[in-house]
């Protein structure tokens, strides 16, 4: 699953999934709020809240504190963190996402897309092509994986 698909999903669990397997930290909750935030709005540029609202203040210091990261980077980073809590997020069977290697599945082949009767085999290939994950999008983790040298302190 490629990014954006993927950080979305990821959202999607954490906002209505089942309970982790372990009562995540108020740390750990802070760094997947602050990397949510930065990955759907960029860097912090919001005034700081009251000194009064510890919570408000919290959230917004965690998110601050990430700096310039790009959106992309907050993306990966959050499903990094999801994975770190929740290895198996992503079976969840609300969100509709298959296990990388799905039984009676052939790895890179999307079976979503029956051949139709009077349908050239032809097209039935391109349809298979087209919705099988890219290099882009399967290599993107392990490539932005290997740029980062980012300790998550999970």
């Amino acid at each position: 699953i490629g990014f954006p698909l993927k950080f979305e999903l990821a959202c999607k669990f954490v906002d209505g999934g089942p309970l982790l397997l372990h009562e995540p930290s108020d740390s750990d909750m802070l760094l997947l709020d602050a990397l949510r935030q930065q990955a759907e709005h960029g860097p912090c540029n919001t005034r700081s809240p009251s000194f009064f609202d510890a919570r408000k203040r919290a959230r917004w210091v965690a998110w601050r504190e990430l700096g310039d990261k790009s959106k992309v980077e907050a993306m990966y980073l959050y499903t990094k963190a999801l994975d770190e809590l929740a290895p198996r997020w992503w079976a969840w069977l609300p969100l509709g996402v298959l296990p990388p290697s799905g039984v009676g599945q052939e790895e890179g082949k999307c079976s979503a897309a029956p051949s139709v009767e009077g349908e050239s085999s032809r097209a039935a290939e391109e349809t298979q092509t087209a919705a099988a994950p890219t290099s882009a999008d399967s290599g993107l983790a392990e490539t932005h994986e290997a740029d980062l040298n980012l300790d998550l302190n999970l």
